[in-house]
Protein backbone atom coordinates (compact mmCIF):
# COMPACT_ATOMS: atom_id res chain seq x y z
CA UNK A 1 0.00 0.00 0.00
CA UNK A 2 2.88 2.47 0.66
CA UNK A 3 4.57 1.65 -2.52
CA UNK A 4 0.98 2.47 -4.24
CA UNK A 5 0.73 5.48 -2.32
CA UNK A 6 4.38 6.70 -3.62
CA UNK A 7 3.34 6.61 -7.17
CA UNK A 8 0.38 8.36 -7.14
CA UNK A 9 2.19 10.90 -5.30
CA UNK A 10 4.45 11.04 -8.27
CA UNK A 11 2.13 11.06 -11.32
CA UNK A 12 -0.57 13.46 -9.61
CA UNK A 13 1.30 16.11 -10.68
CA UNK A 14 1.97 14.95 -14.06
CA UNK A 15 -1.60 13.77 -14.37
CA UNK A 16 -2.82 16.95 -13.48
CA UNK A 17 -0.82 19.24 -16.05
CA UNK A 18 -1.67 16.38 -18.58
CA UNK A 19 -5.49 16.98 -18.00
CA UNK A 20 -4.98 20.61 -17.84
CA UNK A 21 -3.49 20.85 -21.24
CA UNK A 22 -6.12 18.41 -22.52
CA UNK A 23 -9.23 20.87 -21.25
CA UNK A 24 -6.82 24.05 -22.57
CA UNK A 25 -7.14 22.32 -25.82
CA UNK A 26 -10.08 21.28 -26.02
CA UNK A 27 -11.45 25.13 -25.30
CA UNK A 28 -9.04 25.88 -27.94
CA UNK A 29 -10.72 23.79 -30.19
CA UNK A 30 -14.30 24.33 -29.22
CA UNK A 31 -13.27 28.13 -30.10
CA UNK A 32 -12.16 27.78 -33.25
CA UNK A 33 -15.04 26.22 -34.14
CA UNK A 34 -17.58 28.81 -33.25
CA UNK A 35 -15.83 31.11 -34.91
CA UNK A 36 -16.01 29.82 -38.30
CA UNK A 37 -18.73 31.50 -40.26
CA UNK A 38 -20.98 29.68 -42.27
CA UNK A 39 -21.17 32.26 -45.23
CA UNK A 40 -17.76 34.21 -46.33
CA UNK A 41 -18.04 37.91 -46.58
CA UNK A 42 -19.22 39.59 -49.77
CA UNK A 43 -15.67 40.22 -50.68
CA UNK A 44 -14.64 37.03 -50.38
CA UNK A 45 -17.30 35.32 -52.34
CA UNK A 46 -17.04 33.48 -55.81
CA UNK A 47 -18.98 34.51 -58.47
CA UNK A 48 -21.01 31.15 -59.32
CA UNK A 49 -22.20 32.16 -62.67
CA UNK A 50 -21.17 29.43 -65.51
CA UNK A 51 -17.62 29.31 -66.05
CA UNK A 52 -17.96 28.48 -69.70
CA UNK A 53 -19.66 32.32 -70.26
CA UNK A 54 -16.48 33.77 -69.07
CA UNK A 55 -14.03 34.86 -72.01
CA UNK A 56 -10.76 33.66 -69.79
CA UNK A 57 -12.05 30.43 -70.33
CA UNK A 58 -13.71 30.54 -73.47
CA UNK A 59 -10.83 32.62 -75.39
CA UNK A 60 -7.49 30.68 -75.97
CA UNK A 61 -4.35 31.87 -74.96
CA UNK A 62 -2.23 33.27 -77.47
CA UNK A 63 0.03 29.95 -77.04
CA UNK A 64 -2.92 28.05 -78.04
CA UNK A 65 -4.07 30.04 -80.22
CA UNK A 66 -4.44 28.50 -84.19
CA UNK A 67 -3.60 31.83 -85.66
CA UNK A 68 -0.73 33.02 -84.12
CA UNK A 69 2.27 32.70 -85.85
CA UNK A 70 4.47 30.02 -85.88
CA UNK A 71 7.94 29.47 -84.81
CA UNK A 72 8.52 29.81 -88.80
CA UNK A 73 6.88 33.16 -89.68
CA UNK A 74 8.98 34.69 -86.41
CA UNK A 75 12.36 33.40 -87.39
CA UNK A 76 12.30 34.69 -91.15
CA UNK A 77 12.58 38.47 -89.35
CA UNK A 78 16.50 39.23 -88.99
CA UNK A 79 18.04 40.70 -86.16
CA UNK A 80 19.27 44.35 -86.67
CA UNK A 81 22.92 44.51 -85.38
CA UNK A 82 21.57 47.05 -82.66
CA UNK A 83 19.29 44.17 -81.26
CA UNK A 84 22.21 41.52 -81.75
CA UNK A 85 24.97 44.02 -79.80
CA UNK A 86 21.98 44.78 -76.90
CA UNK A 87 21.35 40.75 -76.65
CA UNK A 88 25.09 40.45 -76.22
CA UNK A 89 25.31 43.60 -73.79
CA UNK A 90 22.49 42.30 -71.44
CA UNK A 91 23.78 38.57 -71.86
CA UNK A 92 27.51 39.93 -70.50
CA UNK A 93 25.83 42.21 -68.17
CA UNK A 94 24.27 38.58 -66.30
CA UNK A 95 26.65 36.45 -66.71
CA UNK A 96 29.04 39.10 -64.84
CA UNK A 97 26.73 39.72 -62.13
CA UNK A 98 25.88 36.22 -61.30
CA UNK A 99 29.73 35.76 -61.23
CA UNK A 100 30.09 38.62 -58.97
CA UNK A 101 27.71 37.13 -56.72
CA UNK A 102 29.05 33.95 -56.71
CA UNK A 103 32.59 35.76 -55.80
CA UNK A 104 31.40 38.35 -53.17
CA UNK A 105 31.65 36.35 -50.47
CA UNK A 106 34.96 35.09 -50.89
CA UNK A 107 36.18 38.54 -51.18
CA UNK A 108 34.71 39.33 -47.81
CA UNK A 109 31.86 41.51 -48.60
Amino acid sequence: MKNRSRWLARTMPWLHSLVLVALLLGCLQLSACSTQQPTPPAELAGNANDLFNEPFFTNPPYWDNPDAPTDDQLADKPKSLLQKSGDIAFTTFVVGVSIAKMAIPFVGF
